[in-house]
């Protein structure tokens, strides 16, 4: 966009926040993988660090959206509101996501807000800038059109579970997580990336039927809640479990 982000607080600022070169956030980002270190460092050349605070929208739905957004740290939610007023959570985005390709590519506003869960630190591309990127680096538009089938994809899968009972969109849920740690009895266990009433958002349901189905899911041996983290005792069985 012409202007900086809309927030309800004072927007980003623009200078480059210590820790967080423009190379550094492009070189770990899918859509310019494909690049040369050389050809990376010359598309961070156009980057703008920018600064989020949690809670700062980065922008609104409907919004003429004219800028490009990679995560370098911290974390974003995607939300679109019906006409009731009803939030349904799109995604998350984290580390190596880039929102605002779609728009870049088809000229149209977006149909959802982004706001920030976690202090994040951005690097911004003006559409100007990044359609001579394009031009100058074609492989750029083939990576954005790659990233935007394996979201048409996981979408599709989404929408596969819709129609599954609770538990088993749990199943699947939990088995997606990385596991970055284990129980003293050699459990995996994999963390909530999000507060459980995003989660629940997520997989099309409320917060009580997620409790229900995590009891559930405990109550056949499947998995272990632990606060924040959730154990998983039967790896297998668990898989089977997200089938049905």
């Amino acid at each position: 966009m012409a202007t900086d982000p809309p927030s309800s607080r004072t927007p980003a600022s623009l200078p480059e926040p210590a820790g967080a070169p423009r190379d550094t956030c492009v070189a770990r980002v899918p859509i310019f993988s494909l690049l040369s270190p050389e050809d990376q460092q010359a598309v961070a050349s156009f980057a703008h660090p920018v600064d989020l605070e949690r809670g700062q929208q980065l922008y609104r739905a409907d919004d003429p959206l004219r800028r490009l957004f990679v995560v370098h740290h911290g974390k974003l939610k995607l939300v679109r509101t019906s006409v009731t007023g009803r939030e349904h959570l799109l995604r998350v985005v984290g580390p190596g996501d880039v929102v605002g390709e779609h728009t870049f590519l088809t000229g149209t506003r977006p149909d959802f807000a982004v706001q920030v869960l976690e202090p994040a630190q951005m690097c911004v591309f003006d559409h100007r800038d990044l359609a001579t990127l394009v031009r100058r680096f074609p492989a750029i538009s083939v990576a954005m059109l790659r990233s935007l089938s394996d979201r048409l994809v996981a979408s599709e899968n989404r929408l596969a579970l819709a129609g599954a009972e609770v538990p088993v969109r749990v199943a699947e849920y939990l088995l997606a997580l990385p596991s970055q740690a284990t129980t003293a009895e050699g459990h995996p266990l994999v963390r909530w990336p999000l507060p459980k009433r995003d989660v629940a958002a997520l997989l099309g349901t409320t917060p009580e039927s997620l409790s229900r189905a995590l009891a559930r899911l405990r109550d056949e041996g499947l998995v272990i809640p632990a606060g924040e983290a959730v154990a998983l005792p039967d790896l297998d069985a668990l898989e089977e479990r997200a089938r049905y």
